[in-house]
């Protein structure tokens, strides 16, 4: 059985901290309740004390792989309706490294820059699209046929690769009202997929990363959107999200195997 672990989102960042990164890894973020800095540093102390009695030897090395993995896939969600109605909130990170997987799971606080806590779990590293979509919300392909060509992503609020094109291309009329249509559509939730480079032996700057969007449309189901020469948004259901994030997964593990050559 795959083991997993839960811990208070205090925990979770005192054991990052001691990988001596700057910051936890993304999507995730931390708010401290104290108010006091003094009473933060006392809470930090206790917590590390508390975790060092009861650690779990089998959790030794997990986030020393998940900091430096092979790939990365980081997923921010939210409501469609508010960004920022925490219940709504979305904050994964799943890792391949060699022949481990993980999947990350930052729980919804009182607001979207809270936490209620942190879950770590096992999972089969050639699954990681699986595990990723199932803590998704379950929602079904959108009923559109056809493939939209859309001027640009939907203004969501969340954060995008830069430089993603944004050039409307040369499309009759009906495709532009389509593509509006779409994007005037109230969406239930929003969100992006980043599937990464992990490590590079030519440096951070040579990172293949890719970017999967997602829109659950009211009344009608779930579109992914990612780019051609332009962005475009099909239908998918959670098998064809699966097996588009599978697709960008393909293309970061070649990069990977062009570059050990």
């Amino acid at each position: 059985m795959s083991r997993v672990w839960s811990f208070t989102d205090l925990e979770f960042v005192m054991l990052w901290a001691q990988l001596r990164e700057d910051f936890l890894p993304r999507p995730f973020v931390f708010t401290s309740r104290t108010l006091r800095y003094g009473d933060y540093l006392h809470e930090r102390r206790e917590t590390w004390n508390r975790l060092r009695e009861s650690s779990d030897p089998m959790f030794a090395g997990v986030l020393e792989r998940v900091a430096r993995p092979d790939v990365r896939l980081v997923v921010r969600g939210a409501d469609g309706r508010n960004p920022r109605n925490p219940e709504g909130s979305i904050r994964l990170l799943a890792v391949r490294f060699e022949d481990r997987g993980y999947l990350l799971k930052q729980l919804p606080g009182e607001t979207v820059d809270h936490s209620a806590g942190f879950t770590v779990a096992e999972c089969d590293p050639l699954r990681l699209a699986d595990v990723l979509v199932a803590e998704l919300p379950d929602v079904p392909a959108g009923r559109r046929s056809s493939t939209l060509r859309l001027p640009g992503g939907p203004d969501d609020g969340l954060d995008h690769r830069p430089g993603m094109p944004r050039v409307w291309d040369s499309a009759d009329e009906d495709e532009r009202d389509a593509a509006a249509a779409f994007l005037r559509s109230p969406a239930t939730g929003i969100g992006v997929i980043q599937v990464e480079q992990g490590r590079s032996r030519f440096g951070p700057r040579d990172r293949l990363v890719r970017e999967l969007g997602w829109r659950d449309i009211r009344d009608d189901g779930r579109y992914v959107i990612y780019q051609e020469d332009a962005p475009v948004a099909i239908g998918a259901g959670p098998k064809q999200l699966i097996e588009k994030v599978n697709t960008e997964i393909i293309h970061v593990i070649e990069a990977i195997r062009d570059q050990r050559r």
